[in-house]
């Protein structure tokens, strides 16, 4: 067994200047360690890996925000952790048509920043491993994305954010779909954001609301959903395995400019983590300790968290699969029912 511990600190960048406090403006660059603080593992190795989400990919390629650029660039030189753009790469694949220029992009960026040639022949077999990849990560974010159109629905109901988590939870066992931790707390902090705007920088509130607007029609709030889901999946993707059987273990970092990424991720943290099989692993996800959710909300998480006693079996996990996708379809006709039928509803 040997001791892990992040090599590099939960941090705000703004201007190229790391600080220990939130920076609220759109600009900054937040990092946060993946894993607890500390813990204790069977791996041999660890290998460090900084995941780059879609506006930090865009800014380093397209050299915006240079000196926040410049601070990652000292990090990779100075700290012992990889660059991750993949799961970026993977996202943009799904809507741009352009994605492979952008990763010639990178290709290039990589040569002139850090003198690192990537082949074409490696080139090739990264782009083919995109396309095996891209429909099961599609999957995955459809799936993740089932109970957002139950939280739209409920955010819209003129009753208090513990009362919107109970409902929510009783939904979640009465329609036997995945329990999903991650959004839960999701859940929870866009209900207390419109109860409690107070506790909320100005434009993480007007994020949050811009984000549980409803749509005109049901094609444009499923395609809202689901961009909502891909900025939601980034916690889940960043926790996997090294391989099948390996001796590494993966220690994942991220770095976002997300505003609603940044903020939910700073009410969270992982306290232990479990390998779920086929080289998946699964996090443990509690709520940030004197995070404002915690603060106010923790009682209520608490009492109204989703529980089953029974072990569920493959063929649960299956039939939960399924309903969740039925159950995702009524909350988004429910919502445009919202829509045409309650004028007094604030988007």
């Amino acid at each position: 067994m040997i001791a892990v511990k992040p090599i590099i600190q939960e941090q705000w960048v703004l201007d190229g200047i790391s600080q220990k406090t939130p920076a609220p403006e759109d600009d900054a660059l937040y990092i946060k360690p993946m894993l607890p603080s500390e813990f204790f593992v069977s791996a041999v190795n660890v290998h460090n890996t900084l995941i780059l989400d879609l506006n930090v990919f865009k800014d380093l390629i397209l050299e915006r925000r240079p000196a926040n650029n410049r601070f990652l660039e000292n990090l990779f030189r100075t700290v012992c952790i990889e660059i991750n753009p993949t799961l970026a790469i993977v996202e943009q694949r799904q809507k741009y048509a352009k994605a492979s220029d952008d990763l010639k992009l990178y290709v290039t960026y990589m040569r002139k920043t850090f003198n690192h040639e990537i082949t074409l022949e490696n080139l090739e077999e990264f782009e083919a491993d995109l396309e095996r990849g891209k429909p099961s990560f599609i999957e995955n974010a459809d799936l993740l994305s089932g109970y957002l159109s139950a939280i739209i629905y409920l955010y819209h109901q003129n009753e208090s954010a513990e009362k919107k988590l109970e409902w929510l939870a009783g939904l979640i066992l009465y329609s036997d779909i995945p329990i999903f931790q991650l959004h839960f707390y999701f859940a929870g902090l866009v209900f207390l954001v419109k109860e409690r705007p107070e506790l909320f920088h100005g434009k993480d509130c007007e994020k949050v609301r811009e984000d549980m607007k409803i749509a005109s029609n049901y094609e444009v709030q499923k395609e809202k959903i689901k961009n909502l889901s891909n900025d939601l999946i980034l916690p889940t993707t960043s926790i996997f395995q090294a391989g099948i059987n390996s001796k590494t273990l993966v220690f994942p970092y991220v770095a976002t400019r997300d505003r609603l990424c940044k903020l939910f991720l700073s009410q969270i943290v992982c306290e232990a983590v479990a390998e779920a099989g086929s080289g998946r692993m699964n996090g443990d996800w509690r709520l940030a300790k004197n995070s404002i959710l915690d603060l106010y909300l923790g009682e209520a998480f608490a009492l109204h968290f989703p529980r089953r006693t029974s072990i569920p079996s493959r063929a649960d996990h299956l039939v939960r699969k399924s309903n969740v996708k039925a159950f995702s379809n009524v909350y988004l006709h429910k919502i445009l029912a919202l829509k045409d039928g309650s004028s007094h509803i604030a988007n």
